[in-house]
């Protein structure tokens, strides 16, 4: 996504103006990449966002993403236990990963801001 933004922006892309707007029509777990994405609003390119969620918007823990057009139920469990139920264990295995979550990089804090209610909720709240 981000390489699309930056090509409408640069004025590269062949269809699209560099002075449109980007707005998103997302649904369920595209709702939740579109509220990290509006949240970090890389480069200043999504201050003017608008964004509609259809059947999304919660916190990956508030999700029920299985689905034969999402994903299967055992990446759901995968996918849960990673992000929801062990993620502070599983980034500390990976230095790379443990280094990016543990700085206060924006993109980062947002995304973990989304992954449980209780965590970061100021932070995602603002």
């Amino acid at each position: 996504m981000i390489k699309l933004f930056t090509q409408i922006k640069s004025g590269n892309h062949p269809c699209i103006n560099n002075d449109a707007s980007i707005d998103f029509f997302s649904y369920s777990i595209g709702a939740f990449v579109t509220e990290i994405m509006v949240m970090n609003n890389y480069n200043k390119w999504l201050s003017d966002t608008k964004a509609f969620l259809f059947c999304g918007g919660p916190t990956m823990s508030g999700m029920y993403a299985t689905s034969k057009y999402i994903y299967d139920s055992e990446t759901y469990k995968s996918m849960t236990n990673f992000y929801v139920h062990n993620f502070e264990t599983e980034v500390s295995k990976n230095k790379a990963m443990s280094r990016y979550f543990n700085n206060p990089v924006d993109a980062a804090m947002d995304f973990k801001s989304m992954l449980t209610i209780d965590m970061m909720k100021d932070y995602r709240d603002n």
